[in-house]
């Protein structure tokens, strides 16, 4: 007859081998610091390396708008070139507050995809399109205006055009630095946000009121960015 001293105990160093067993969880995995200081890593180079990145991007896409753009004015009347930047120009009867609203709601539904792209899941791709769509209209403006202002043969109209081309060439870069620096925000917070592992709740709340912190930022600036564009077309063009 067997007593209780002839029953096996686990010892305490076998009892995780059955737990990760059932779990499906690896003990020893978690206690190396190699397995964990490895995705820590990785995490930081790739936070460091995000605005680099991002910006590459943003300038890559401004020169495939330029190049589309100066590729497509062959292919432009002389007239349809004109209409084009009339079309954007205040007219004669135009209010000041109508045309600086006009500038604000065309920005808004950037700003406003920006601050939805931190909160989903699929922040680099909503970003990268943002971003690509906005720097490639920009980068062809940018050349449709630069042809303009060293076409045109009368000396008043040499002066608009050239003075058209550089406020919008300094509103253009701007405007992507905004749109940069938010891309950025929105890219770490969605990170923090849907793929930090271990955080609490009152973490991830803060990441997100931090994100839609620099929204309103971001929005502040753009709205001064088309006030002061608004402004220089009214008096200066």
């Amino acid at each position: 007859m067997r007593t209780m001293k002839d029953i096996p105990f686990l010892s305490s160093a076998e009892v995780p081998i059955f737990q990760d067993v059932l779990t499906g969880h690896s003990t020893l995995a978690e206690e190396s610091p190699s397995a964990a200081d490895k995705p820590t890593a990785i995490a930081k180079v790739r936070d460091t390396v995000l605005p680099w990145r991002l910006a590459l991007w943003t300038i890559l896409f401004l020169l495939a708008g330029f190049g589309m753009g100066y590729a497509t004015i062959p292919l432009l009347r002389a007239s349809d070139l004109s209409g084009l930047i009339t079309a954007h120009l205040p007219k004669a009867e135009t209010a000041f507050a109508s045309f600086f609203l006009r500038l604000c709601l065309h920005n808004l539904p950037v700003l406003l995809l920006l601050a939805a792209a931190g909160l989903t899941g699929f922040s680099n791709t909503l970003i990268t399109v943002t971003s690509g769509l906005c720097g490639i209209a920009d980068g062809a403006t940018v050349a449709l205006l630069w042809f303009r202002a060293w076409s045109v043969s009368s000396e008043e109209t040499l002066l608009v055009s050239k003075t058209l081309f550089g406020c919008f060439l300094i509103m253009v870069i701007l405007k992507s630095g905004i749109r940069w620096f938010l891309s950025v925000s929105a890219r770490r917070t969605a990170i923090g946000y849907f793929h930090a592992q271990n955080e609490t709740p009152a973490h991830t709340f803060l990441c997100v009121m931090k994100h839609l912190r620099l929204i309103l930022l971001g929005s502040l600036l753009t709205v001064l960015l088309c006030f002061g564009y608004a402004l220089c077309l009214f008096v200066l063009v």
